[in-house]
């Protein structure tokens, strides 16, 4: 038979119980949040001085040029990056097939230079944030919000800014540890490539023609405090071209600031051991002092 419990013990079995309840489902949301994250340890960890913005070069091919290493399939109507066949031909042999057509394309501008360049410039920005005149006459403001225009000189103050490419080099300044996702809005093409410890990486990308999106990461990414290096590239082809480099906060994407971009890392050092001592025994000093008086 089995006795009855005193009230006193029937409590503290209760509370256990609800403890270990609570503990488990802890355990079941912290294990959810690992698997729906990816842990990225910094590539510089530390505290590190603001930003000044990041490294960015825009560059200017003629829209003529018909040499594209994009394959295109017209019955089909898919590209593809491999060899020709079963129905894929390059681009270029196309009569409409001229300009930039997709990111091994822009390899070919930025990092091969196989590509006759027009106008280069290179140079500090204080963020990612640019869009041809064609984004601000458009109404996409309204949708996609404002972006700062392309640096002066890369076209000239008439005709269509179209067949450009633009490359961010630096790293990302994280002060707060936590979950954080990077999107970026983009026209006609970019990827993103995020560094942590130990070459780690992680990236996304939209390759060819696609429509205007803010593409983000599938899953968030658990950083800490320190610096990512980072690598950002995209292309325009035709009509409207932008690139936006953003971070989700407060339940919205937010371009990313310049104190959080950083070209030339520049460490904060912890208060050397003496240092703290001493400071210590300053603060000690007056304290006893004001007793005294």
């Amino acid at each position: 038979m089995t006795k009855n419990l005193h009230p006193s013990r029937w409590l503290r079995l209760r509370d256990r119980v609800a403890r270990i309840g609570a503990a488990l489902a802890l355990a079941l949301t912290a294990a959810t949040v690992a698997q729906a994250a990816v842990i990225l340890n910094p590539t510089l960890p530390g505290e590190y001085a603001e930003g000044t913005g990041a490294n960015a070069t825009f560059i200017r091919i003629d829209g003529s040029w018909t040499g594209s290493s994009v394959y295109w399939n017209e019955r089909a109507q898919k590209f593809k990056n491999d060899h020709p066949g079963n129905g894929f031909q390059p681009v270029g042999s196309f009569s409409w097939g001229t300009g930039i057509w997709g990111l091994a394309d822009w390899v070919a501008i930025n990092i091969d230079g196989s590509v006759p360049i027009v106008v280069s410039l290179s140079g500090l920005v204080s963020t990612i944030d640019h869009a041809d005149s064609e984004y601000a006459g458009s109404g996409y403001a309204g949708t996609w919000g404002a972006i700062g225009a392309l640096p002066a000189g890369l076209f000239g103050s008439t005709g269509p800014q179209d067949n450009w490419t633009s490359h961010y080099t630096g790293y990302l300044r994280i002060t707060d540890p936590g979950a954080y996702n990077f999107g970026v809005l983009y026209d006609d093409g970019f990827f993103l490539r995020i560094w942590g410890a130990d070459g780690s990486m992680v990236q996304i990308s939209s390759d060819f023609l696609s429509p205007r999106e803010r593409f983000g990461f599938a899953d968030d990414l658990l950083l800490a405090t320190g610096l990512y290096r980072f690598e950002l590239g995209a292309y325009d082809r035709l009509e409207v071209g932008a690139v936006n480099l953003a971070w989700f906060q407060d339940g919205r994407w937010v371009t990313v600031p310049t104190e959080h971009l950083v070209a030339d890392p520049v460490p904060i050092p912890a208060p050397a051991t003496a240092g703290l001592l001493l400071a210590a025994l300053a603060a000690l000093a007056v304290v006893r002092t004001k007793r005294k008086r």
